[in-house]
């Protein structure tokens, strides 16, 4: 009897979990899009000051400006990590799919605690609520890529780059003082949101200044080698 066209016939190999995973690129690029458009929404709220003193319009909004700045610094400084890790990347599972979901969805939540804090910085009132809730969302974000770097070190198999068990440790423990300065942003909100959000820009300042160098002391080069990642900011 023939055998029904299209049947897996005994001796044939079930497909690999590398070949049924997604490539990172179509995940890179969905990511891109999305940081995109949180960053272009920032500048929205910047709105055309009205009143016959335009100058003193203009410095009365100062919160708008300086909250847009911190928030795409920030946006742009995730960016330039995310891409870095995926360009560690040969493929991608769904456990990175969900990990990388969620800080995206962080992500675009941005723009919202962005206009929060400018328009009760410049009301004056209902500040610490608003400081807070920026902090808050910059903490998710922050923790949520943590997770997504954290996952990365570890799964050597997704990886071009092998890394070493000190190198992995050496990498979180740079990464990791954003936790702290969130924190005490966080804290400071109740008592001065401008302070709090000060601390956010000195933040972004030091991880987009702040590099983890390319390769761990007596490291060799190419995939094959113990090199860590290209740097990494936050």
């Amino acid at each position: 009897m023939a055998r029904e066209a299209g049947a897996r016939q005994p001796d044939e190999v079930p497909p690999s979990a590398e070949e049924e995973t997604i490539r990172p690129g179509r995940t890179a690029a969905f990511s891109d899009g999305v940081f995109a458009i949180a960053a272009t929404l920032l500048v929205l709220d910047i709105r055309v000051p009205a009143g016959g003193d335009l100058l003193g319009a203009i410095l009365h909004a100062w919160p708008a400006y300086a909250s847009y700045a911190v928030s795409f610094l920030t946006i742009g400084i995730i960016w330039m990590n995310h891409h870095t890790i995926f360009e560690q990347l040969r493929r991608v599972d769904r456990p990175l799919l969900v990990i990388n979901l969620f800080l995206l969805m962080v992500v675009a939540l941005i723009p919202f605690p962005t206009a929060l804090l400018a328009a009760q910085l410049q009301a004056g009132h209902d500040e610490a609520v608003a400081g807070a809730t920026y902090g808050i969302t910059m903490a998710a974000m922050g923790a949520l890529f943590g997770v997504l770097w954290a996952y990365v070190l570890r799964r050597d198999d997704l990886r071009t780059t092998a890394i070493d068990a000190v190198r992995k440790r050496t990498l979180l423990a740079r990464f990791g003082i954003g936790a702290p300065v969130y924190a005490a942003g966080i804290g400071m909100a109740f008592v001065n949101a401008r302070i709090s959000l000060a601390l956010y820009a000195a933040l972004a300042l030091y991880y987009l200044l702040e590099q983890v160098p390319l390769r761990s002391p007596g490291g060799g080069s190419g995939p094959s080698s113990t090199d860590g990642p290209p740097p990494l900011r936050r």
